[in-house]
């Protein structure tokens, strides 16, 4: 299981009807008779995660990268929304990008 990284774990069942749903495992192992409160790996070696409550299953991800993800798109969504340099000692300050695209 990926480790949690800055309290996120992208892990979890995404079915909306799912008592798990959005619930991070406290552990996987195998689903065993009645006991339906918990994950299951798909099998061993497997990079699946399996909802011991409704049998779906989803892509295990690494938190890292989620995260990582997360802190990178503000920067590159500022960029893209046209937000001038804000770099006084730059010779494009305060010019738009998206308005100027020689800058690229």
């Amino acid at each position: 299981m990926p480790p949690t990284v800055d309290s996120l774990q992208h892990n979890y069942c995404r079915n909306k009807l799912c008592d798990r749903f959005g619930q991070p495992p406290d552990e996987v192992r195998w689903c065993r008779n009645g006991e339906v409160d918990r994950y299951e790996a798909v099998a061993v070696g497997s990079s699946a995660l399996r909802s011991c409550t409704c049998k779906e299953q989803t892509s295990l991800a690494s938190s890292l990268a989620v995260v990582a993800e997360r802190d990178r798109l503000p920067a590159l969504m500022a960029a893209l929304s046209g937000d001038p340099c804000g770099n006084e000692e730059c010779a494009n300050q305060g010019r738009n990008a998206l308005l100027h695209p020689d800058l690229n």
